[in-house]
């Protein structure tokens, strides 16, 4: 009796163990295209809420010995917003520029990006990008449109959108991973910020991924340094002997709550996602929405 109870608490622990563990290896086949629609609202404090609706294709375009080839390509995008709106702006023509720019990446088995295919590509799109930028964003004091391009692309390296495109709540984000109840991981934004994701798998399935800021003091002051000299060399020389009250000020909080659900072939069947950025008195909130259509 003792032997037969044993062996139910360990056949009732495995199975709560393997239900709290999910491997995410989506179905590539070359010729297969999966296309999702997606919905951003984002709200920045104080102005109207900018509604951005795209349709994005992804195409498995060739079969190679360690994986596959994947091209994705944003084939629509449409606006809601106040074209008056400097964040509007930016959002409109960055999205529109890159509209029908191909991204090939190459991946393993299990469909998780390992490397950028067009790199030269996606930079020089980037680049066009920036030029049109730029001429709508009003610039820093004494900075030139022409110093704050190379700047900023000093840092679109392929290392980096490699990096960007691995650890970004995505579609094809989670490809390739072993995911726990409790499984943390650090990833980095855009901007220089360090983030901690925790993973739960809930009984139905899908996965809930919860980040919160993951950055120390000095990390945090190295970061808005960094992003002061790339805008304002003289103004970040002469904050350095502020930048311990600069930083009580900002007083940052980024949260990240994204919840993905798996279509039976194993690709993202809808990623609901919401990311919140708070400091120095102002608030973002982006939510987004992305669904399998076909």
């Amino acid at each position: 009796m003792r032997k037969l109870l044993s062996l139910s608490i360990l056949l009732l622990i495995t199975l709560v163990s393997y239900a709290q563990q999910v491997k995410v290896s989506p179905t590539l086949e070359k010729g297969m295209r999966k296309t999702y629609v997606t919905e951003i609202v984002t709200e920045v404090q104080g102005q109207k809420p900018i509604t951005l609706q795209t349709e994005t294709q992804y195409e498995v375009t060739d079969v190679t010995p360690d994986g596959y080839t994947v091209t994705i390509t944003v084939t629509k995008a449409d606006f809601n917003h106040d074209i008056n709106s400097i964040a509007s702006r930016v959002l409109t023509l960055s999205t529109e520029m890159m509209k029908g720019v191909a991204s090939s990446c190459a991946t393993d088995k299990d469909g998780q990006i390992v490397k950028l295919l067009n790199y030269e590509d996606i930079r020089s799109a980037s680049e066009k990008m920036l030029d049109d930028l730029l001429k709508e964003v009003p610039l820093p004091q004494g900075m030139s449109a022409d110093a704050l391009k190379q700047q900023i692309l000093k840092n679109i390296t392929e290392e980096s959108l490699l990096k960007t495109t691995q650890m970004n709540t995505g579609i094809m984000g989670l490809n390739g991973k072993t995911i726990t109840s409790g499984m943390e991981e650090e990833y980095t934004l855009d901007q220089g910020i360090k983030m901690k994701r925790t993973y739960k798998v809930n009984p139905d399935g899908s996965i809930l991924a919860t980040g919160v800021l993951g950055m120390t003091m000095d990390e945090l002051k190295n970061m808005v340094i960094s992003q002061l000299e790339k805008a304002n060399p003289a103004q970040a020389e002469s904050i350095k002997g502020q930048i311990d009250a600069v930083i009580a000020n900002m007083n940052l909080e980024v949260t990240e709550n994204s919840t993905y659900t798996f279509a039976p072939d194993g690709w993202v069947d809808t990623l609901q996602s919401e990311v919140s950025t708070q400091g120095m008195g102002a608030k973002t909130v982006v939510r987004s929405t992305v669904r399998l259509s076909k």
